[in-house]
């Protein structure tokens, strides 16, 4: 008798061991997507010329609305996220984004590009075409995501 309850017992055992693992992957966000960073650059720097900004693409295949709140990078005094656009007289206008915030729907890749959505880089240090400058963006839901930028003078 004790042969017959030895397999099912182990049957029992490895469906249960079967259903800890899956919900387990349910509470991790298994089979959730992540932020994809891509064509990251950053114009170069010389002297008398002490601000730059950095560019890149953010695609959210988290499934939920995830924002950008900052970006880090030694090479800074100051970062801001900013957006570019035609003010009164076609003359090209810079701010800070309004909330301080950029939204990425769900599904939705954004474009930080030159005259739109960028990242000023305040009393950069120089940079020089070809070196590479590390990068931290922070995300609302994602937290820190560390990437590296070329320096460019137009997208890679």
């Amino acid at each position: 008798m004790m042969p017959m309850l030895m397999p099912m017992t182990m049957t029992r055992f490895m469906r249960s061991i079967t259903l800890l693992f899956l919900l387990a992957l349910v509470a991790c966000g298994g089979g959730a997507g992540e932020l994809q960073v891509s064509d990251v650059w950053v114009r170069p720097v010389s002297e008398g010329m002490p601000n730059s900004a950095f560019y890149m693409k953010i695609e959210n295949q988290t499934g939920e609305e995830e924002a950008l709140l900052e970006v880090q990078s030694d090479a800074c005094r100051v970062t801001e996220l900013h957006e570019s656009h035609l003010a009164e007289g076609d003359v090209m206008h810079m701010e800070p984004v309004p909330g301080g915030r950029i939204v990425i729907a769900p599904s939705e890749t954004l474009a930080l590009d030159p005259g739109g959505l960028h990242v000023m880089c305040i009393d950069a240090a120089p940079l020089q075409v070809g070196e590479e400058v590390s990068l931290t963006l922070v995300f609302d839901r994602a937290g820190e995501l560390p990437v590296t930028a070329v320096v460019a003078d137009a997208a890679p």
